[in-house]
């Protein structure tokens, strides 16, 4: 369950290739293998570049590039420590869901797929397509057959 937001600062690196932000971290009360979890937002306002197979992501510093390395062990242990916490919950979650202005509504992890529809898994195209040629080129994009003509 959601707990809350709260705001810190958060240092990135090693001295003296440090990267400093001020951001926000969602509080949830969940059993994790995992102290934080650094979202698409954070790697941007870093400019980080992350690689999962060299366990390694690169950032701009003041003092040129700075890294941050994982080791293959933590790694393994870390993926391991979460695969026991998913075996131990083996109930079905529910969470709360705020809406503007409403009260909140129960909904659980399952209610949220979007590939499920009248309880059968759709995992084709949700409309037919048809082709648009682009220029004289070969090149086609492909379209939604329902789109308006203005667009």
């Amino acid at each position: 369950m959601p707990r809350g937001m709260t705001e810190l600062m958060a240092k990135i690196g090693t001295y003296p290739r440090v990267s400093t932000i001020m951001t926000q971290f969602l509080v949830v009360d969940c059993p994790s293998a995992f102290n934080a979890v650094l979202g698409r937002l954070i790697l941007r306002e870093l400019r980080a570049v992350t690689s999962i197979y060299h366990l390694a992501m690169k950032f701009s510093t003041q003092h040129r590039v700075g890294e941050v390395r994982g080791k293959q062990y933590d790694v393994r242990t870390c993926y391991n420590n979460s695969l026991k916490l998913v075996a131990k919950d083996v109930a079905p979650r529910t969470m709360m869901v705020q809406l503007q202005g409403e009260a909140s509504n129960e909904m659980s992890i399952e209610d949220l797929d979007p590939r499920e529809i009248d309880g059968e898994f759709n995992i084709g195209l949700i409309e037919d397509l048809e082709d648009l040629s682009i220029d004289r080129s070969s090149k086609v994009l492909k379209i939604g057959v329902k789109l308006q003509e203005p667009m």
